[in-house]
Order: structure tokens, then C-alpha cells, then sequence
């Protein structure tokens, strides 16, 4: 294989096969073959990639495989990546076939949006004989910005007027999100999760201008959009969740203070691309407590 250079920030893809190495390819090709095709037929053992990250961010990395002859019965068909500079494996993904399943089924092993630092890495793939692996494929993006900031917008002493983080009061949050100027975010990826901070309360009530919500998305110029369609809804793009995050069907009840003290946590799914080097706000406003 061929190592794709990174000094471009944009997303691409770091292992690309050597048709050299293309043999004996299957029948049925892997869904997202082209350049990035590797065949390793009747071949057992590990196969490795290394390759530099110049600039923190997030990697993807997958492996199709599929066997060829009996025994059928196969596991530890595997894909991973290894930090060089301490060994240790950042993520892993693996698959096996069973003597039930056809010969020539192909089955992928994935992992998605895994953090990394600047650095050196390795890509690893393990193919127990006799199997194929196809499509080898490692994607860097660089990480977004996110920044948390909040800001007093009322209390009972002094209304309006300079108030004040004082019990009662009610703070907004803000979450800027700004997109590296490279490349346009992938339409509908964008899911922002915020726990509840302590001593608070999620003001549950419209944000602003009736039926918006209590969840507010300033766009700017990045072309992404919120739907809201009530507290009890479970397809509209405002999620709540009672437990930490396990799940996120909890419907929110409104309080004497329009705020709900059960909600630990909220989740905002917008739809739509952000393009490059823009910033959008997810903002809404919480009752200290």
C-alpha cells in the first residue's frame, strides 16, 4: 500500500491501495470500492499501515471482509488503530462468520469519529486464513471548535437591569460551534449533547417567540436549521433525557418557574450542512437553583 500524505487539512483518506496488490479480486465488490480497493486473497496474518497526524482531530477507519473455503467458522477478523508513541490501541473493530453463513459474504468492521491527538499511528488489520480483506480505509477530519459560555439574564432583585448569577435567576447558555475553513460538515452530522450544570434547572418554556422551543439555533451563514415540534416529541430535533444520557425519551414537565428539575442532560440534532469557516449557537436558558 501507498501512504497518502496529510499536509492537506482537509478529510481524506489515508490508506489508499496499490493496484499491485489487487488480485484476484471477488465476484461482488465491497460498497465503496474504487481507488481505495485492496484484495488480500487466501492470505492469513496482519497487515499494517503507519501514518502521521499533523494537527489534532477525528479519524474513521473500516475493513470489509469476506472468506473464500471452509472452515467457515472464523473470528478475530479485526481493524484497529495504534498509537505509535505508547502503544496502545485508540479504537478496534472486529467481525466473524459462522460454518452457517454463505461463503462470500462480505461483512465490514467500522469505527467512526475517533478522537486523536497530533502524532504517529498505525493501521492494523488481522486476516485469520483463508479470508479477504477489500477496501481499506482510514478518513481524517480536522476537529471542530466548541466553546461554552454563559451569561446572567435575569433575577428577582433587579429584573433586566445588570442582573445578577443570584438564586432564582436564570442564565443563558451559549454553544458556538465554528466549522474549520476546509470543508463544508456532512448534512444532518451535527449532534451537540449537554449535560445540565450543577445547581440548575432547564427553563422548558419557548426561548423566545412562541412554539419556537427552549432550545435557540442562531445559523449565521452556516445553512443548518432545528426543528421543534413540542416537549412530547420524539422525531423533532430537540432530545431530553433524565438519566444521564441512557436514554433520551423523557418528556419534560414545565414548573411553576418554566423550568424542569429532572432533566440532566439535552440533545440537539439540526439538520442541514454547515459550510466551511462558519459558526452556529445553540443557546437556551436555565433557573439557578
Amino acid at each position: 500500500m501507498s501512504n497518502q500524505g496529510n499536509s492537506d487539512p482537509k478529510p481524506y483518506n489515508i490508506v489508499v491501495a496499490n493496484k499491485a496488490l489487487c488480485c484476484n479480486n471477488a465476484t461482488q465488490t465491497p460498497e465503496g470500492g474504487d481507488r481505495q480497493y485492496i484484495d488480500v486473497s487466501g492470505t492469513s496474518g496482519q497487515l499494517n499501515q503507519d501514518f502521521k497526524i499533523e494537527a489534532a482531530g477525528v479519524i474513521s477507519f473500516s475493513g470489509w471482509f469476506s472468506v473464500r473455503d471452509f472452515p467457515q467458522n472464523l473470528s478475530g477478523m479485526f481493524v484497529q488503530v495504534r498509537n505509535l508513541s505508547n502503544g496502545k490501541i485508540v479504537a478496534t473493530s472486529s467481525v466473524s462468520f459462522s460454518s452457517s453463513e454463505p461463503i462470500g459474504l462480505w461483512k465490514m468492521a467500522r469505527a467512526d469519529y475517533v478522537p486523536v491527538a497530533a502524532g504517529s499511528y498505525r493501521f492494523e488489520a488481522f486476516i485469520p486464513n483463508p479470508a479477504n480483506l477489500d477496501l481499506v480505509s482510514v478518513t481524517y477530519s480536522p476537529s471542530l471548535s466548541v466553546q461554552k459560555s454563559s451569561a446572567a439574564h435575569w433575577d428577582p432583585v433587579s429584573n433586566y437591569k445588570n442582573p445578577k448569577m443570584i438564586p432564582g435567576g436564570i442564565i443563558t447558555y451559549s454553544i458556538n460551534i465554528e466549522i474549520p475553513p476546509d470543508y463544508d460538515l456532512t448534512s444532518n452530522s451535527l449532534l451537540i449533547t449537554d449535560p445540565t450544570p450543577p445547581n440548575l434547572a432547564m427553563i422548558v418554556t419557548d426561548f423566545q417567540d412562541p412554539g419556537s422551543g427552549p432550545v435557540q439555533l442562531d445559523a449565521g451563514k452556516g445553512g443548518v436549521f432545528l426543528t421543534y415540534s413540542g416537549l412530547d416529541s420524539a422525531t423533532d430535533g430537540v432530545e431530553f433525557s433524565n438519566n444521564g444520557g441512557l436514554d433520551w425519551s423523557y418528556q419534560p414537565v414545565i414548573g411553576p418557574d418554566g423550568s424542569d428539575p429532572k432533566i440532566t442532560a439535552v440533545r440537539v440534532r439540526p439538520q442541514g450542512t454547515m459550510a466551511a469557516g462558519t459558526i452556529a449557537t445553540v443557546k437556551m436558558r436555565y433557573v439557578i437553583r
